[in-house]
């Protein structure tokens, strides 16, 4: 098998990243060190940005650091396998994508498509949620405004690089 390596810089390539992905990492500043917590979240392309969504309480840090400083820089990767390269090393087959934007709390009317966004990038689109569960919580938005990815992806050895 060959591999091949390359830099994600379409739109389109950049939104299956953020949508095959599982785990937001949020990098949000915090003085000398950036305070990074992982997320659940839901992702949409809008006017040619990825937007994503995600929630949290009014009560912690992630919330008094965002209304400090709403601009943050964001992660997602996922490695679909792992392999040996006989004689030469491990490798894995995978995606990755940065991004960096800034933070927004949604208004109270807009938690339920945020909601909808979040279940349905994990599958469960439709699932019923108790609406009085909304109430207890903050919802944000990231419109990124710069965004890079890469993959690494196993290929056929036909495929020359």
């Amino acid at each position: 098998m060959e591999w091949m390596a390359a830099e994600v810089t379409n739109l389109e390539g950049l939104f299956e990243i953020f949508k095959v992905c599982d785990t937001l990492h949020l990098a949000i500043n915090n003085g000398q060190y950036p305070y990074v917590v992982p997320l659940s979240y839901g992702v949409e392309c809008v006017d040619d940005h990825i937007v994503l969504y995600f929630h949290g309480t009014s009560e912690g840090m992630k919330d008094e650091l965002l209304k400090k400083n709403p601009h943050v820089t964001c992660s997602v990767d996922i490695v679909y396998e792992y392999n040996e390269r006989p004689g030469e090393n491990i490798s894995c087959s995978y995606a990755s994508a940065i991004g960096e934007g800034e933070v927004c709390r949604l208004d109270r009317q807009d938690y339920e498509y945020a909601m909808d966004l979040i279940q349905t990038h994990y599958g469960f689109e439709g699932l019923y949620y108790d609406e009085a569960m909304l109430e207890s919580m903050i919802f944000y938005k990231i419109v990124l405004n710069n965004v890079s990815g890469r993959t690494h992806i196993k290929k056929p050895e036909e495929v020359m690089l």
